[in-house]
């Protein structure tokens, strides 16, 4: 069964966090979806018959159709707007709640024309989100309409199969040495005291954990909880399944509990108006947006974000970087209130994770602790906070979380 269906399509959002591409069934069911949207469409409609020939000619010319205004330079702005909206929310436009389906239809074409022209990954699982909403679809009895549709999917098969072949066939990996750059040439005197801002997640437990393994002296823990009951995911046969309470008192480390399922709360700025420690690092809750009030009443927040920045912002940057060929990489940086644009501290780069090792929860975690705790020794040792370095111009691409068949193929990589 293919789960990444919704039973209203343009108005609920589909979710993919964290979705499960190990499934070897995947492929399969993805391409029966896909082929039971058509098939199924096309008899009832009577275009089963259509010729080949003749389908092949109207994609073309109407692929290619208006092609220069989508090069035009307020074109191109407004396209990647409507990318953020139809990622973040589902729909390409966040002041009009209803977009005909026409609209949609126009923006897969131009997500094909853009993917086709610059290969970006990131255009290509925009494009399988949207067609994971054509094909939920319960009724289309606009016969051109579905004819666009129908040249969305076959083309959306064929970027991914190319994608596939051309990735797991012919994939060689990186052969450049791995870089490591540690900005600390300007820094301010400080205490050496480090604070936690930790929600109750597995990477908040792989990071108390790494450090007190690493002879981190930490000495404020603020940890955030949800008041309705959730669970952590259990990492199978892992050292981090345990309570971030329990390990705060039995190693006597000041701790606050908050229940809240946000960072941007007034207990939480009440909080950290009474740290003492010159660094704070930062595990949140994923998807939120530190507030101007929370960074103005807390000491810099420090957050390892899985990804060489600038080129890298956003989400589950590792399945891209593995499917551009480039090595997977994390970068320190003082939070800002936009997404992953901070002062760099330090980065550095990573070998491939071994097969079968679980990305998302381990792999991710345990390559953001490393680096994480080797910037707070030089800190804790020479009492110096470093000041970092701004990051160049706005970012040119952002990341959202990768398609799972994408997911799938960049896993199959690294068989």
């Amino acid at each position: 069964m293919y789960f990444y269906k919704t039973n209203n399509a343009f108005d609920l959002k589909i979710k993919y966090d964290y979705s499960d591409a190990k499934n070897s069934m995947l492929l399969l069911e993805w391409e029966k979806d896909r082929e039971y949207f058509t098939s199924f469409k096309f008899e009832r409609s009577q275009l089963n018959g259509l010729d080949n020939e003749l389908l092949t000619k109207l994609k073309n010319t109407w692929l290619h159709s208006r092609r220069e205004d989508v090069n035009s330079t307020a074109k191109y702005l407004n396209f990647n707007t409507e990318i953020k909206h139809f990622e973040n929310r589902g729909k390409i436009s966040i002041q009009n709640e209803r977009y005909s389906i026409d609209e949609y239809i126009e923006f897969g074409r131009r997500l094909i024309i853009e993917y086709h022209k610059t290969k970006r990954i990131n255009y290509l699982s925009c494009l399988c989100k949207l067609v994971d909403q054509f094909t939920s679809l319960k009724e289309i009895h606009n016969i051109e309409q579905l004819l666009k549709i129908h040249i969305i999917i076959e083309c959306e098969k064929s970027c991914v199969y190319d994608l596939q072949s051309i990735k797991c066939l012919s994939h060689k990996r990186f052969n450049h040495e791995l870089r490591s750059s540690f900005y600390d040439d300007e820094f301010r005197a400080a205490n050496g005291e480090v604070c936690l801002l930790l929600a109750d997640t597995i990477r908040s437990r792989v990071y108390f954990h790494q450090l007190l393994d690493a002879g981190i002296k930490i000495h404020e823990v603020i940890l955030l909880k949800e008041s309705r009951t959730t669970t952590v995911p259990i990492i199978e046969s892992s050292i981090y399944n345990y309570c971030l309470e329990t390990l705060a008192q039995k190693n006597s480390i000041r701790f606050q509990l908050i229940n809240a399922n946000t960072v941007n709360c007034s207990q939480v700025v009440t909080a950290l108006k009474t740290v003492e420690a010159d660094i704070c690092v930062y595990s949140g809750f994923s998807g939120q947006i530190v507030s101007k009030d929370v960074l103005d009443n807390s000491p810099p927040l420090l957050h390892c974000h899985s990804g060489w920045l600038p080129e890298y912002p956003g989400s589950t940057t590792l399945f891209y970087s593995i499917l551009n060929n480039q090595p997977c990489a994390v970068s320190a940086i003082y939070m800002d209130q936009n997404i992953d644009t901070g002062k760099i501290i330090a980065q550095r780069e990573y070998s491939w994770p071994v097969l079968n090792m679980d990305i998302d929860h381990v792999y991710d975690n345990e390559i953001r602790s490393n680096l994480l705790c080797e910037i707070l020794k030089k800190y804790q040792s020479s009492k110096h906070r470093p000041a970092g370095v701004m990051q160049p111009s706005s970012h040119d691409t952002m990341y959202y979380i990768i398609h799972p068949i994408l997911k799938n193929i960049s896993l199959e990589i690294l068989t």
